[in-house]
């Protein structure tokens, strides 16, 4: 509230079949079938390679998005 910007900001996102969540550097999508997506938007702005779940963030990032979609979904 003090016009700060929030560096671990995380922005989601939520369509029929897919939610997703982004900060600055990457974005993950889970999809309705519970198949993933991670991408590090730095390096790959089009979102073409899949870091796939080896990536050492993939579990930080999926916890990201799990407690987005559970705030959202709430209200």
């Amino acid at each position: 509230m003090n016009g700060a910007t929030d560096p671990h900001r995380a922005i989601p996102t939520f369509s029929v079949d897919s939610a997703s969540v982004r900060d600055k550097s990457h974005r993950f999508i889970r999809y309705a079938d519970g198949s993933t997506e991670l991408f590090d938007l730095s390096n790959d702005y089009w979102q073409i390679n899949d870091l796939g779940r080896d990536s050492p963030i993939y579990s930080e990032i999926s916890e990201q998005l799990d407690a987005c979609y559970a705030q959202y979904a709430a209200n």
